[in-house]
């Protein structure tokens, strides 16, 4: 859609209209024309307080996409109103692989919030090429950024980041959230290595740990971690031992004793 100059002055004056219906047609248009011109009075009307109205100026940001909606978009990142933040996220999502670099940015800046929303966009953007600045952020002074870093590089197949997962949660400041993201990332990535770690995260004395591998290993191949789940049904830790077993049972009981399939059923 193309616009003339004097229309472009008329829809830009028509989203200061009033009424709603008109503002609405203007955010519509303007998304259609792709105008440059619209992004900055589109991203100042993204606090509007109607949710109706934020969705079609997420539309018409997306539809005028380029760097220029990306590096306007971006301090929304900073808001305080979770609605914007949202708004914002859902743009540079849309808008894909030109905001990865503005991202990979955004991974030093200084509000840890900031620094976990470029992850958590990064990591639902899905581009391989992110792996090298995610395996970075592994290394964040927040356990909850470097943990979504963790679960980032699960979300896009980070193969070369097995190595560097591995490490991070044999670190001394290694908690139990950052373990448990690593043992989804490796149930994702997959691989020998990726195996054998989570089999070794089994063996780890907190249960949500523990869990989580076991989870990661469900979604692999069978015979490399059925030994380990009928060790497991034993488990002191109730929950451990019935997903165990019931994880066993979905996948062959011939193993299994009676008594073990009827309390897991029973429980």
């Amino acid at each position: 859609m193309i616009v003339l100059e004097n229309e472009l002055k008329s829809l830009l004056g028509d989203l200061e209209s009033e009424d709603e219906a008109t503002c609405r047609r203007a955010i519509e248009d303007l998304g259609e024309a792709r105008s440059v011109a619209a992004i900055t009075p589109l991203v100042a009307l993204i606090e509007s307080p109607s949710s109706a109205m934020r969705e079609l100026i997420v539309d018409a940001l997306v539809s005028i996409g380029g760097v220029k909606t990306i590096n306007a978009v971006i301090p929304l990142l900073n808001s305080e109103e979770p609605s914007i933040r949202n708004a914002a996220c859902e743009i540079l999502y849309r808008i894909g692989d030109e905001s990865i670099d503005p991202l990979e940015q955004l991974l030093k800046h200084e509000s840890k919030d900031v620094r976990k929303f470029a992850i958590d966009i990064l990591s639902m953007i899905g581009n391989p090429n992110s792996e090298e600045a995610l395996i970075n952020a592994l290394d964040d002074d927040d356990s909850n950024v470097a943990a979504a870093a963790a679960e980032a590089l699960g979300e896009i197949r980070g193969t070369k980041s097995v190595d560097k997962l591995i490490s991070s949660i044999g670190a001394a400041d290694s908690h139990a959230w950052m373990q448990c993201s690593v043992a989804k990332s490796l149930g994702q990535i997959g691989g020998d290595t990726a195996v054998n770690t989570l089999i070794q995260l089994t063996k780890q004395e907190d249960p949500m740990v523990v869990f989580s591998a076991m989870h990661a290993l469900s979604a692999l191949q069978y015979e490399t971690w059925k030994p380990v789940f009928h060790e497991l049904a034993q488990h002191e830790n109730e929950v451990v031992a019935e997903y165990a077993t019931l994880t066993l049972q979905r996948y062959g009981t011939e193993n299994l004793s009676s008594d073990q399939i009827g309390n897991a059923c029973c429980n």
